[in-house]
C-alpha cells in the first residue's frame, strides 16, 4: 500500500493559499448584503434549492456592522479588489427613514448601477434597493401593492395576515414555539407565487420615483445569478 504523500509546513500553506486564490478568481457573482440574517438567509436557500455546481462561484457576504448604506457600498469595493473577476451586487433597504440615510441612500445609488430591465453592468457596483425593506419582496408574492412606501411595521402586519405567511411569518423570532419564522423562502413558495412576484416588481418599477413608494429591484438579482447558473 502507498504511503501518503508528507508535506513540510510550508508547503501545505502553499497549496492552502494556491486555492484560495484560485477560489477567489473562480467567484463570478459577489452579494454584499445590508442585513446579516434576513437577505443572507433567503438569498443562500433560494441557490440551494437550484443545485448547481456552479454555486460556489456565488459569494454572499452579509455586513454586520450597522446598516449604513455607504459602509455597505465600501465593503463591496474592498470586496471587488479580493473578488477581482466578479460582478459586485449590494443588497440595502430604507429601514431608516431619516432625511440624512435618506440622503446617503441617494448618494449610493447615484454611484451604482441601479438594474431596472436586465440591465446588470459588471463593471459597476450594481444596487439592490428596497423601499422600505426586502420583506416587501415577499408581499409581492401575494399582493398586488404599489403604495407610498409602507413603514416597517405596516408591512410587517400585512405579511402576517392570514391571505400572506400568517403565523409563518416572524421577523423577530419571538415564536418560541418553532412554528414562527424569520422570511423563509419555503413558506413564500409555498404559499405565494415568486412568477407574480418578479411581474409585480418590474411593473411598479415604472411608476413613480422608487425613494417615494415601495418598490424593489430583488428580481434583477434572482434573474442574473439564475441565468449564470443554467449557463
Amino acid at each position: 500500500m502507498a504511503k501518503r504523500k508528507s508535506f513540510p509546513n510550508n508547503s501545505r500553506q502553499q497549496l492552502v493559499q494556491r486555492k484560495q486564490a484560485q477560489h477567489r478568481n473562480n467567484v463570478q457573482i459577489c452579494v454584499v448584503t445590508e442585513g446579516s440574517v434576513t437577505e443572507k438567509e433567503y438569498l443562500e436557500a433560494w441557490l440551494d434549492q437550484i443545485r448547481s455546481p456552479k454555486r460556489k462561484q456565488i459569494e454572499i457576504i452579509p455586513w454586520e456592522t450597522g446598516t449604513d448604506p455607504n459602509s455597505v457600498y465600501n465593503d463591496a469595493l474592498k470586496q471587488k479588489t479580493i473578488f477581482p473577476n466578479a460582478c459586485m451586487f449590494i443588497m440595502i433597504d430604507e429601514d431608516d427613514r431619516t432625511a440624512k440615510n435618506k440622503g446617503k441612500i441617494k448618494n449610493v445609488i447615484a454611484n451604482c448601477n441601479l438594474p431596472v430591465d436586465g440591465d446588470v453592468d459588471p463593471e459597476k457596483i450594481n444596487c439592490i434597493y428596497s423601499n422600505r425593506s426586502f420583506d416587501y419582496w415577499g408581499l409581492l408574492h401575494f399582493k398586488d401593492t404599489n403604495c407610498p412606501a409602507l413603514d416597517k411595521r405596516k408591512l410587517r402586519k400585512e405579511l402576517q395576515h392570514p391571505d400572506c405567511l400568517g403565523e409563518a411569518y416572524d421577523p423577530d423570532n419571538k415564536n418560541k414555539n418553532g412554528k414562527g419564522k424569520r422570511f423563509n423562502l419555503q413558506d413564500l413558495q409555498e404559499k405565494g407565487s415568486e412568477l407574480d412576484a418578479f411581474k409585480r416588481a418590474k411593473k411598479f418599477r415604472k411608476l413613480g420615483n422608487p425613494l417615494d413608494r415601495s418598490v424593489t429591484n430583488a428580481d434583477e438579482l434572482l434573474t442574473y445569478m439564475k441565468r449564470f447558473l443554467s449557463r
